[in-house]
């Protein structure tokens, strides 16, 4: 004998799996980027997600990467996304409250190898700095033809700031490879 719970629980299952893709489609309206429609968008995006199947999942993803616009579009496509957590979190570390362009770069300008850190949590930590800084550049980059140099300018820059920032006997042995990009380092 089933109680009135269970049927509720069991009708609210079965209308989120029969939910056609078209309906869960009409949750996700296009983003360009700007930071007041950020919330909006990726509440309607976790709404759609809520209600979606385990199949529908990556298509509802596929679609919300397509509904971007302008800066959004720009920014999402220079990562590929594998769940929408993924994105979600992208998305508001891009245009969500974030630091300007010489906030950045002083980030980048200061970072030291802590104590207890290993060489590799350090590069990361430079390499997520170098991400945001190149993500703030792009974005903000009106003229294409300087797109280029800024980069390598801001790659050579997280290079020295990562050597001279590593403990100094690692920094000596860096040093001496004579390193030509923060991979190589």
């Amino acid at each position: 004998m089933s109680t009135k719970k269970d049927v509720e629980l069991r009708s609210e299952s079965s209308m989120s799996e029969k939910l056609e893709t078209s309906v869960l489609l009409k949750f996700i309206k296009p983003f360009d980027g700007s930071r007041d429609k950020l919330y909006s968008f990726i509440n309607n995006c976790d709404n759609a997600f809520k209600l979606a199947s385990q199949s529908q999942k990556p298509l509802l993803l596929n679609y919300i990467l397509c509904q971007h616009e302008n800066k959004a579009e720009t920014a999402a496509s220079i990562k590929d996304f594998e769940s929408w957590e993924q994105l979600s979190q992208f998305l508001q570390s891009q245009f969500g409250e974030r630091k300007r362009y010489a906030h950045l770069l002083l980030d980048l300008q200061e970072s030291q190898q802590l104590p207890n850190e290993s060489v590799s949590q350090y590069s990361l930590r430079v390499e997520s700095s170098l991400y945001k800084l190149l993500t703030e550049i792009t974005l903000a980059n009106k003229k294409k033809v300087e797109l280029s140099g800024k980069i390598s300018a801001m790659e050579e820059l997280a290079l020295h700031c990562f050597i001279m920032g590593l403990t100094p006997r690692i920094s000596n042995f860096v040093r001496m490879k004579n390193p030509q990009s923060l991979n190589e380092a």
